[in-house]
């Protein structure tokens, strides 16, 4: 079990329920779904505000307070996952770009 703490009430049900009524958004969930599937994992998905999210300041650019507390900069692995990431996000959107409809 993993937990994924979101500072978006949005992006929190776009993850739960598997899609969106954004085309990169439903992009985004349906590559979390994979995710979830390929590692036979199961995650708990809940909100945290801004304030209480410990990721808030280096979303930003900021580290500085998590090199002082001892965490390690993994900027340079992490662009590298965002990368695969985003080209599956391209290609997914190749396929559902334009299509995002609201489901019944």
């Amino acid at each position: 079990m993993s937990f994924l703490y979101v500072d978006n009430e949005g992006t929190k049900f776009s993850l739960m329920k598997g899609f969106s009524e954004n085309a990169t958004v439903e992009a985004m969930a349906q590559i979390f779904i994979e995710v979830e599937t390929h590692d036979r994992s199961t995650c708990w998905l809940a909100r945290v505000n801004s304030f209480s999210n410990i990721a808030d300041s280096p979303s930003r650019g900021d580290c500085s307070a998590l090199k002082e507390m001892g965490f390690k900069d993994v900027t340079e692995a992490a662009v590298k996952c965002l990368n695969t990431i985003c080209m599956s996000m391209m290609a997914k959107l190749g396929e559902t770009a334009g299509h995002a409809v609201p489901r019944s």
